[in-house]
């Protein structure tokens, strides 16, 4: 079973290795009150990419996350969870946004794991009303060597916004093209 509501994906799982995943923390309902770390409630940004799969130990540590140039913020990886929203406003998530980039984090619609851990981008062709949103990702040819970007129905909770932009002092991280 996935846990994809979580950032539990990653445990275990090569196919997240340097790879740009934005998350959000926790807000102060789903903090529950446990940790006192309210300044960061709801903050957005983007993981420290991984260095090898997360381990069931350290699941437990603190992740790194970076808020905002040179501000990072170290909190518990339960109250992590994968970014769904793109812009500023909580109408912008994900399903909303034509060529979005997105990582895979779950199975597709039709239960295949072989996209994950890639990035692919929302391609709006006939989108289906939230919550049930199922958006098509388009993935870029070099994949496979296809002629034209191979493309997969996906729930919206199976992914995970992962902007295409360089992260600063990790050259490993790809910026994706679809030529």
């Amino acid at each position: 079973m996935h846990n994809i509501l979580s950032m539990r994906f990653l445990m275990n799982d090569s196919r997240f290795v340097n790879k740009r995943l934005d998350v959000r923390v926790a807000t102060k309902e789903e903090f529950a009150q446990a940790i006192n770390h309210d300044k960061f409630c709801g903050a957005m940004g983007y993981l420290k990419p991984l260095d090898k799969p997360l381990s069931e130990k350290e699941w437990h540590n603190f992740a790194k996350i970076f808020t905002a140039p040179g501000k990072t913020a170290y909190l518990p990886y339960p109250h992590v969870y994968p970014r769904r929203i793109a812009g500023e406003f909580k109408e912008d998530h994900i399903g909303t946004l034509n060529h979005v980039r997105v990582i895979v984090i779950g199975p597709s619609v039709g239960g295949g794991e072989e996209w994950m851990g890639q990035y692919g981008r929302v391609v709006l062709d006939n989108p289906t009303e939230w919550p049930t949103r199922v958006l098509w990702i388009e993935f870029p040819r070099k994949l496979r060597g296809d002629a034209v970007c191979p493309r997969a129905l996906f729930y919206e909770e199976s992914l995970c916004l992962a902007l295409n932009t360089r992260i600063p002092g990790n050259p490993d991280t790809e910026v994706t093209s679809w030529d």
